[in-house]
Parts: structure tokens; C-alpha cells; sequence
């Protein structure tokens, strides 16, 4: 601190930078954790076809998403995480996402019962 009682910008910026990492760590955490669950509770559920593939590339999207905020290489991230094949057609991408949220609250429901 100087004489005013200011913090040093510099110190400030640490501190920033410092809570800035552990926000993006908890999110890195997260991104995969959510993925992990996704693919565990598709098939938990028999989620199978069309319809587990697009889970599975959304869980697939999440993990590339870790792996970017962490900083991988493009090559070290698609070799983690393989791209999925784009939705032939939003029709299709619009049914898989009604699908994930009606297993979600499947699951939800699931839980609170418990």
C-alpha cells in the first residue's frame, strides 16, 4: 500500500489475476465433470442411436471447451476430444437438445426423490 492507503495497481492486478484462474479452474473442473455426467446418465437411462450420438458430441464439445480455457494445442485438443459430425440438419440438433433436457429433469426428478 502507499502512504493514502491505496493498493498498488500492480498487487491489484495480481489478485485479479489470481481470482481469475481460480474462476476459469472451476470451470475447466466443471466442463468436465458435466460432460462425464451427460454420457453416464444417457446410457444409465438407455439412451441409445441419433439421439446418444448428439450427447455424446455435446459432451464432446464441453471437453474441447476445457481444453481450450487450459490451453491445448489445437492437435492435442481434437486428438482428447474428436469433432462430431455437424447435425444434418437443425430439425435434428432441435429434437437431440428436447431429448437432453427431458432426460435432465428425468434425472432431477431422479434425484429429489431420493
Amino acid at each position: 500500500m502507499n502512504t493514502n492507503g491505496h493498493v498498488h495497481t500492480n498487487e491489484s492486478a495480481r489478485e485479479a489475476q489470481q481470482q481469475a484462474q481460480t474462476h476459469t479452474d472451476a470451470l475447466i473442473s466443471k466442463l468436465h465433470e458435466t460432460a462425464a455426467e451427460l454420457r453416464q446418465n444417457a446410457r444409465d437411462l438407455g439412451v441409445s442411436g441419433d439421439a446418444l450420438h448428439q450427447i455424446d458430441a455435446t459432451a464432446a464439445r464441453y471437453e474441447r471447451a476445457a481444453l481450450y480455457l487450459q490451453g491445448a494445442s489445437t492437435p492435442e485438443a481434437e486428438q482428447a476430444a474428436p469433432a462430431a459430425a455437424p447435425p444434418p440438419n437443425n430439425a435434428l440438433a432441435l429434437v437431440a437438445t428436447f431429448v437432453i433436457g427431458v432426460l435432465v429433469g428425468l434425472l432431477v426428478d431422479r434425484v429429489r426423490e431420493e
